[in-house]
């Protein structure tokens, strides 16, 4: 019945169901199975070992509540640095992308979308080599190895469709 109870209550309702639940259980136990070995036979002992249990069953839930709260709190507030992160790069005028190690698109802005006319989930996780054709993928492809390698990058290449690409690449390393 506790556990059914505790169900339907919130973090507070739950410690003083703990509560409950320590006290009925040190009752019963030392009113009708006696007084157990680890439970010193003075009053002032079994009280303080009571509280002491008391205390913690109270407090636990508390804590995981303050716990999970905490974490709640960073990641919403990681979550709102990513969204104002988006809109910052979605509304600069240039186009914004980031590869990874293997030379894979983690992101790109709105206009990066829109100027390769291909929609993000195309886009993320692709190397260039797998987005477009085989001279201009292998041209991109060979400017992004470089700049994997620590070789800042600045060029301007023809696309096929006649628009020209000025492009800079700058290598920024992390552990992802």
């Amino acid at each position: 019945a506790l556990l059914l109870a505790a169900c339907r209550v919130d973090v507070f309702g739950v410690a003083l169901l703990n509560l409950a639940a320590v006290a009925l259980v040190v009752f019963v136990a030392t009113r009708f199975v006696g007084t157990p070995a680890w439970v010193d036979a003075s009053l002032a002992s079994r009280g303080m070992q009571f509280g002491f249990a008391m205390g913690l069953a109270g407090l636990a839930p508390l804590l995981v509540s303050w716990l999970r709260g905490q974490r709640d709190g960073a990641a919403a507030r990681a979550q709102a640095a990513v969204r104002d992160l988006q809109s910052v790069a979605d509304h600069t005028p240039g186009l914004v992308a980031q590869f990874d190690r293997d030379a894979r698109h983690r992101f790109a802005n709105r206009r990066y979308l829109h100027w390769h006319g291909l929609d993000e989930a195309r886009i993320i996780g692709s190397t260039s080599r797998e987005l477009y054709d085989d001279a201009l993928g292998a041209r991109l492809a060979s400017r992004t190895t470089r700049v994997l390698e620590g070789q800042p990058q600045q060029f301007a290449m023809s696309m096929a469709d006649g628009r020209e690409l000025r492009a800079r690449y700058e290598p920024r390393f992390d552990d992802a």
